[in-house]
């Protein structure tokens, strides 16, 4: 640092010291210390130049911990999409219109308790659209939309297939 004397404790603590800063916020204390000593050269002196390292050892500490925070809110934000992800795919989706209506049209060739547990597995598909709908006509022009796709199957058999259907619909 020049010409100055320093005298024996003031340098031993600051040899003692020294070693808790890092490298980068000693050079950045070096490149200060020398602009302000440009300036005054009555700042050439140890506690000055701790006081800036000081400072700069601070800045860069904080930096460090709103980087490490940035990091860490954008894992959690990056665990969170994963976990709705995963909920998303475990959620059991809804069966399309056409399966609740090729099920329907084969309840109807079944009897006794078959025809029962079909019922109840289209009546639960159904309940799932329809907890996800506000109204029940878009539901039911779905279900007619699906009906009138049947192919292989007459007119009055499409008819059975919706008054199978529509009293699930309504209950």
């Amino acid at each position: 640092m020049g010409s100055t004397i320093v005298d024996t404790p003031s340098f031993r603590r600051a040899e003692y010291s020294i070693k808790f800063y890092s490298i980068d916020a000693i050079q950045k204390a070096e490149k200060a210390l020398l602009r302000a000593v440009d300036r005054n050269s009555d700042k050439k002196n140890l506690s000055y130049f701790f006081g800036i390292l000081k400072n700069i050892q601070q800045e860069l500490d904080d930096a460090g911990y709103h980087e490490y925070c940035r990091e860490k809110y954008y894992y959690k934000s990056l665990l969170e999409s994963e976990r709705c992800q995963r909920k998303e795919a475990a959620k059991p989706s809804k069966p399309s219109f056409d399966k609740i209506v090729d099920l329907a049209a084969v309840a109807l060739n079944l009897c006794g308790e078959s025809q029962k547990i079909v019922r109840n597995r289209c009546k639960v598909w159904l309940d799932l659209h329809l907890q996800s709908s506000k109204y029940l006509m878009p539901v039911r022009k779905k279900i007619q939309d699906a009906i009138g796709r049947l192919k292989e199957v007459d007119t009055k058999r499409k008819e059975e297939v919706w008054d199978w259907i529509k009293p699930l619909l309504s209950t």
